[in-house]
């Protein structure tokens, strides 16, 4: 998944997985988690493609 400049590394199921439990409320991880999953996840595209604004 291209999120301006950086490509997210997981696997679909658990992205799905992961915005579900954002999106619940009975579930929802706190906001520094989710943070850190994305950072986590979260990795700068190297190459001819990559933004440079």
């Amino acid at each position: 998944m291209d999120l301006n400049g950086f490509d997210l590394v997981a696997e679909d199921e658990e992205v799905v997985q992961f915005v579900l439990s954002i999106a619940n409320d009975e579930t929802r991880p706190p906001f520094k988690e989710v943070v850190h999953w994305i950072n986590k996840h979260a990795h700068a595209r190297k190459g001819i493609h990559t933004n440079k604004e």
